[in-house]
Parts: structure tokens; sequence; C-alpha cells
């Protein structure tokens, strides 16, 4: 199964309970791999989050389309892939819409981190210190007065664009996977 789209994982959450948003989750699922996660074992993504699927009648059908998009998200990440992508709203929407999901994207990234709760050995601490609190930050940014100007889509692009590559680094600097010597070059050269 390919990635699960915004459409679909928010079709998966439609009737939980919790008003997680998908780009929300999906930062969550990031977050939780780049700490070390490696397999969900038993359960289902809505079991580890505890999300309430209960009064959905597909709820079987949103099961897999979220252990689709942990599946997905932990293979691109762990193998370094470049078509890595966060989860965000498309482009045809407001920049306001998308640059929202976006800030609950790096919220959702941070407490997967949280979430973790796995003690970690780090081969460069003031790297990820800088690469989190550059996160914390970006969640934060206030998008709601841009417009659909050609500017400020080039920042919101350069800001994402930034936030994708943080993930490869922030899992290689909290698992210790090197990866492809070639990729995490180019990665280290655009985050600095």
């Amino acid at each position: 199964m390919n990635t699960p789209n915004y459409h679909d994982v928010k079709h998966a959450l439609l009737h939980a309970h919790n008003l997680i948003t998908p780009a929300e989750l999906h930062g969550i699922l990031c977050g939780l791999v780049c700490a070390g996660l490696k397999k969900l074992d038993e359960n289902s993504v809505s079991d580890i989050l505890m999300l309430d699927l209960a009064d959905e009648t597909d709820t079987d059908q949103n099961n897999l389309t979220l252990n689709a998009l942990f599946g997905n998200t932990k293979q691109k990440i762990e193998q370094f892939e470049l078509d890595f992508q966060l989860l965000l709203p498309d482009d045809d929407l407001p920049l306001g819409e998308r640059a929202f999901e976006f800030g609950k994207w790096c919220e959702g990234f941070l407490a997967g981190i949280g979430l973790s709760n796995v003690p970690h050995t780090y081969r460069d601490q003031a790297e990820v210190d800088d690469i989190l609190h550059k996160l914390s930050e970006a969640s934060r940014i206030e998008f709601r007065n841009l417009d659909f100007s050609e500017e400020d889509e080039q920042f919101f692009y350069q800001v994402t664009e930034f936030v994708r590559l943080s993930v490869f680094a922030i899992y290689q600097e909290l698992t210790g996977d090197a990866g492809d010597n070639q990729i995490n070059s180019s990665y280290n050269k655009t985050l600095h």
C-alpha cells in the first residue's frame, strides 16, 4: 500500500474524539520513528495513540490506513528515501490553512520524540538541540497574515523543506543510523 494522502488520513480520523489533525498525527509518528520505535507489534496506531475510532463503521479500514501511514513513514525515514514528505494539505488550499497544519506537524513531531521516553546517546547533542529548537520555533510561526504571494509561498516551501530534511538528521542522531553517507552529506549541507 502507498503512503496514504492527507485526505485519506483525515477521513480515518473523522470520528476520532481526540481532535488530532492528519498533519499532527504524521508529526507524532515521525517523532516516534526518529526516537527509535521500530514496530507496532500487535497494536495499531490508533491503540498506541489512544485514538477513539470505535464509533466509526469502517474502523478496520481506518486502522489499515493509519498503520499504512506509520509503516510507509517508517520505511521512508529509515531508508533515507528522498520522496519522504510531510503530510500536509494540498497546495491548492490557502497558505494560512497549510501553514496552520505545518505548525501542528511540528508540534506532533516534538510530542512524538517526547512520547518515546527512550534515553539516547547523541553524537552531537548541540545539533539535536538546535534542530529541535528550530522545530519548536517553526511550530509557532504566525502564518495567518500571509497572503498567496510568490514570496510567502517560497518562504513556506523553504521552512517546510528545512523541517523535512531535519527529520533525517534527527533520526540519524537519535538512532545512530548513518544511512547512505552521500545522502547524509547533502542533508548536512542543507541544514547548516
